[in-house]
């Protein structure tokens, strides 16, 4: 459905759609209109554009939702990245815990992510291993200060090298 040829009705659609209340939307788009007046008249435009409010509403939801292709490449990065390269910054890293001298990272399982991508490939369901296996499974990692500063120079070197190459 193309744009609504009525600016204003646009602008309404388009404010009920991010989920301003109808007499509000109503008020911002005819600012003249009393509050009574939005109040009565909010309603009857709402049904006017409601189409053009779910459209907009399903693009919405639509860029907002993954990919199979993206969640299976979420999945082969879980399996290929080494553990010694999971760091805060990473979309793998679920959370942090620093101890003393050393620093512990929750991560994706490996063996989850490869279940999760034989399903999203359609290669059959693996075998229930029984409760606890829905929702998100996680592994601990500890690493020692010297273990984490080798890990953070080597990433550092890697930025480093990768702006000097976009320089030449």
């Amino acid at each position: 459905m193309p744009l609504l040829s009525n600016p204003r009705h646009e602008a309404f659609a388009q404010a009920i759609a991010r989920g301003t209340e109808v007499t509000e939307a109503y008020g911002k788009v005819y600012p003249k209109a009393s509050r009574s007046s939005a109040n009565s008249a909010g309603p009857r435009l709402l049904g006017v554009v409601r189409a053009r409010v779910s459209e907009l509403q399903s693009l919405a939801e639509e860029a907002t939702l993954l990919t199979i292709v993206e969640k299976r490449k979420f999945c082969a990065a879980a399996l290929r990245t080494p553990v010694s390269e999971i760091d805060e910054t990473s979309p793998l890293c679920l959370g942090v815990k620093r101890t003393g001298s050393s620093v512990e990272y929750k991560t994706v399982d490996k063996l989850k992510a490869l279940q999760l991508d034989n399903e999203l490939a359609g290669h059959g369901k693996p075998e229930k291993q029984g409760a606890g296996t829905g929702g998100v499974a996680t592994v601990d990692v500890v690493l020692s200060a010297e273990r984490l500063a080798a890990i953070q120079a080597r990433r550092q070197a890697a930025i480093a090298a990768a702006a000097a190459t976009r320089n030449q």
